[in-house]
């Protein structure tokens, strides 16, 4: 059906983005991810932080608006890992504070995502590619994409 609607409108289909990855250090609480090339790095925390303050910013606009930012902000996930209650205060995460609990880790001095946040990180990065590719398509004026993980032995 996406092939039909392409051609009927002569939009490209959305590109795979290759994100190469490794396991890296193993420690007593987490096994670590190495990303290959540091700029896929960047690239997937700032489509997260990108995504979560568009969603913020626009949740009046319309009700599809609204309903991404119920997802995102107000949903728990029980999918996601749980947060540490100590630091965050809470047991089920949101996709908002899973993202921001990450971006507490990397501004604290982690390096690196854990195998756990791995593939959430992922899936939430697919999901504001999306969001933006469908909804704001002028929004990053780079072509479309799709993060697609990729494991180097």
């Amino acid at each position: 059906m996406n092939t039909d609607l392409t051609e009927f409108f002569e939009v490209e289909l959305p590109t795979e983005r290759e994100l190469r990855y490794s396991y890296g250090a193993f420690t007593p609480t987490a096994q670590y991810i190495n990303i290959h090339r540091r700029r896929d790095e960047l690239d997937l925390r700032e489509i997260c932080k990108e995504f979560l303050n568009h969603v913020q910013i626009n949740k009046d606009n319309n009700s599809f608006q609204r309903a991404m930012y119920e997802r995102v902000f107000v949903y728990k996930d029980k999918s996601l890992p749980k947060p540490t209650k100590g630091i965050e205060g809470k047991t089920v995460n949101t996709i908002n504070s899973f993202i921001d609990g990450i971006e507490r880790n990397f501004a604290n001095g982690t390096t690196n995502y854990t195998v756990k946040q791995w593939e959430h990180v992922i899936e939430i990065a697919n999901i504001a590619v999306e969001y933006f590719n469908i909804e704001h398509p002028n929004k990053f004026g780079e072509p479309k994409l799709k993060f697609k993980p990729v494991r180097w032995k």
